[in-house]
């Protein structure tokens, strides 16, 4: 078998389906992260996820002010480490 230079055809396109495989399974997984993350702004004491109804009270203050506010800046800061990570991906960022 000969030595070839650079990749064949089928390994080209082999990579490319998996790295757009790759890339849309990211996309996916960040922007999931938006729904739970907009209920946490819109609506902190509703469940949508599994486990949620039992875990939900762990980590809901005490004080209706600071409840409010906590879940607030909690859901917005998800939504913009979710879209900066669309963001990146669609740029084809790589740092």
């Amino acid at each position: 078998m000969a030595v070839t230079r650079g990749k064949t055809r089928a390994a080209k396109a082999k990579g490319g389906l998996v790295k757009q495989a790759m890339t849309l399974i990211a996309l996916a997984s960040s922007a999931f992260i938006l729904l739970p993350a907009g209920r946490d702004i819109v609506s902190y004491k509703t469940s949508i996820l599994p486990g949620e109804a039992e875990t939900r009270p762990l980590m809901t203050m005490a004080h209706s002010s600071s409840r409010t506010g906590m879940w607030g800046i909690w859901g917005l800061n998800h939504c913009f480490v979710a879209l900066l990570k669309v963001a990146a991906i669609l740029a084809k960022d790589k740092e």
